[in-house]
């Protein structure tokens, strides 16, 4: 099966010169959850545009379920309807007056029944654990909220694969938790779900497989419990071990803890001490 989404030797630029992306080819696999990682500039933002359409590539590809990427309208608005973002900062993607209004933007811009349209919406309300906010302005939710709601507005798209760009920043460990029950709700479902993130065992414990961009282009891809290639790669990205990992080194060769296998959450660590 070819990967669901894929760049091949795709370069771009900014208006200004900028080179945000150089010689990447990177396939996405159908089904699976994937972390990118990176320091900021490495490029991540910039490749999630073209995933979904929004930027056209200078030089390269982009592939979606095996075939080239076209950038006429119909093409773009049925790529962006299977390829949803969630960006960054989530007061950029909200602008209705209330979250139900705000979820329905988009059904309603596809020109659905009312029923089906109401039915969506519902189902994404469920989906974030938003139902009981529903008709709540959404100036009036907090932040971990409004991160919900505009995944809701994604999900409300009926998407295969679900891009979300930062999506535990801002957030404390609590929500963040709260965010990975949801996101493995949404892989159950047959989502591929790809994410940008800073935090290396928040990556480690959630994905299938884990890739780092660096200075625009692929530096490591690797399934994310393939422990000897993180081991060997990661300190010369220049990213820490995942803690998880480390603690568990130190515990093995004290004696304290038996397998040579590293446990990839605080419970599989706990578990195995106990």
């Amino acid at each position: 099966m070819p990967p669901v989404l894929e760049v091949r030797d795709v370069e771009f630029s900014y208006p200004d010169g900028t080179r945000a992306l150089q010689s990447l080819s990177l396939g996405f696999a159908r089904g699976r959850r994937t972390a990118l990682l990176g320091r900021n500039g490495a490029g991540k933002s910039t490749l999630f545009a073209l995933l979904n359409g929004i930027e056209r590539p200078g030089r390269g590809e982009v592939h979606f379920d095996g075939a080239p990427v076209a950038y006429d309208r119909g093409s773009l608005r049925q790529l962006r309807r299977s390829v949803g973002v969630v960006f960054q900062d989530p007061d950029t993607q909200l602008f209705s007056a209330s979250i139900r209004e705000d979820i329905s933007f988009g059904p309603v811009n596809l020109g659905l029944p009312r029923g089906e349209i109401q039915q969506r919406v519902e189902a994404a309300l469920a989906a974030v654990g938003l139902t009981a906010l529903a008709e709540r302005p959404t100036h009036a939710l907090s932040y971990g909220e409004k991160k919900r709601a505009c995944i809701a507005g994604v999900l409300a798209m009926d998407p295969r694969v679900l891009i979300l760009d930062e999506p535990t920043a801002g957030l404390d460990p609590p929500m963040a938790a709260e965010l990975m029950i949801l996101l493995n709700a949404l892989h159950e479902r047959g989502i591929t779900v790809i994410l940008a993130t800073h935090d290396v065992d928040f990556a480690f414990a959630w994905a299938d497989d884990l890739c780092v961009l660096q200075e625009g282009t692929l530096a490591f891809h690797a399934a994310a419990d393939d422990f000897s290639a993180v081991a060997e790669h990661f300190p010369g990205l220049g990213l820490e071990l995942p803690w998880v990992y480390e603690v568990f080194g130190e515990l093995w060769r004290k004696g304290a803890i038996d397998g040579e296998t590293p446990p990839r959450t605080r419970a599989e660590l706990l578990a195995r001490l106990r």
